[in-house]
Order: structure tokens, then sequence, then C-alpha cells
């Protein structure tokens, strides 16, 4: 039997045909893949870099479980990074390190309790690096910059 263009059974065809190129074959819906994909690039650490004449970026991490990397930046042209943590809501606290990825030397360590947070600069620095953040909950974020937030 062909359905006409424009019939209710074509149209029913169609949004049939939608819902399982959507859903695929194991019924995982658009809402939930969409949040299993932004789970992974957190795990992953996503990074956003912008680039200028005087290199300016910034990396950020969220945490999904318990910890998570930002990737790596330079240091300023003034030889210092701007940090950010936080613990969010999480009933836990949250421990903070800077490492250089060069040397693998770590420049600054740190630890916020419940609903805290602690930013800074950590100054004579020449290389790359990234924050790591363990011992949190779940939401807790971190941020470096190399330019004046």
């Amino acid at each position: 039997m062909d359905l006409a263009p424009g019939s209710i059974d074509s149209d029913r065809t169609r949004r049939r045909g939608l819902e399982v190129a959507i859903k695929g074959r194991n019924g995982m819906g658009l809402k939930k893949l969409t949040r299993y994909c932004a789970a992974l690039a957190l795990l992953a650490g996503a990074s956003v870099v912008a680039a200028s004449p005087a290199q300016a970026a910034s990396t950020i991490c969220v945490v999904v479980v318990t910890s998570c990397t930002t990737g790596s930046i330079p240091a300023s042209s003034e030889h210092w990074i701007y940090y950010y943590y936080d613990s969010g809501v999480s009933a836990s606290g949250c421990s903070a390190r800077i490492r250089d990825t060069g040397t693998n030397a770590i420049v600054y360590s740190g630890r916020v309790g419940v609903i805290s947070h602690r930013s800074g600069y950590v100054y004579g620095l020449y290389g790359r690096y990234r924050m790591e953040m363990y011992n949190c909950g779940n939401g807790s974020v971190g941020y470096l910059k190399n330019s004046i937030p």
C-alpha cells in the first residue's frame, strides 16, 4: 500500500521513523543521549582556549563523580595563573592542585569545605598548567585563566 504525501498515515510513519532514528534500537531518548554526551565531555575535562596576541586562555572542569582535570594552558606573559574552584552544594568539600604539565611538579595545592570556594594567583610560572580536582562531590567546578578575570 502506497501512502500519499501529506496523508495522516504518511505523517505517522514519518514520525515513527524519526522516533526510531532519535531513540535508536536500545530506546535511549535524545534527552538521555544529550546528558550522556555532556557527562562524557565533562569527564574528559572540557577545555576552552581563546587565542589573542597575549595568548589569553582559560580551561574548566566540572566534577561528575569525584574528580576531574582541566585542559592545560600556558602561564600569562607576566608569569602567573589565576585559579578558582568551588565545592558546589556537595556534602564533602573539594581538593584541588595545579600541576606543571612539563615537569609534573605541583605548584599549588588546597582544599575547600562544604559550599565554599577559593580563588587566587600562582606567580613565577613559565610552563603549561592544568588543575586536578579530587575527593569532590558532584557538581564541583574549577577553572584556570591566564588573563585578568
